[in-house]
């Protein structure tokens, strides 16, 4: 063999190794970023009320409009509607108006529960999916965060 063709040979060599590279890096999954949600926009499933879980079968949830100041959503049994003011973090609810549905007497006291928490908050805080709501500095109410149109039960 000529030095010619052994030079040619790693050229080739070369060029074969850095396109298996180029493929191989071009292939690799893209790194993911963290999720999150906003707090306008977005459908706020209620998991924990007063420190403690929620494990009701239609869970309570609500969904703010930062065009309208609107906040509507799911009490637990009925559905309500009310308006809200948000600067930065600090966040309030005014007076809701909901339909009169009856139900389970758990149920009730949740959905009662729930609108009253709502009366007091002072403040929110965001941890990726999840959405804090906070009276004062006392945590109230924790919600995960859900894509639109997905199943609230």
């Amino acid at each position: 063999m000529t030095n010619a063709t052994v030079l040619h040979r790693r050229f080739f060599l070369l060029l074969a190794v850095l396109a298996t590279a180029a493929l191989a890096t071009s292939c690799a999954a893209p790194e993911r970023p963290s999720l999150t949600w906003s707090l306008t926009g977005t459908v706020w499933k209620l998991v924990e009320l007063n420190g403690q879980p929620v494990g009701e079968n239609k869970l309570p949830s609500l969904t703010l409009d930062a065009t309208t100041g609107q906040v509507s959503g799911m009490a637990g049994i009925n559905r309500f509607n009310g308006t809200f003011k948000q600067q930065d973090h600090a966040l309030t609810f005014g007076p809701m108006i909901t339909t009169r549905m009856a139900g389970p007497e758990s149920a009730m006291k949740l959905e009662s529960d729930f609108l009253t928490v709502l009366g007091r908050v002072t403040a929110w805080k965001a941890d990726g999916l999840m959405l804090s709501l906070l009276a004062g500095e006392t945590e109230v109410a924790r919600f995960q965060g859900l894509p639109a149109g997905a199943p609230l039960d």
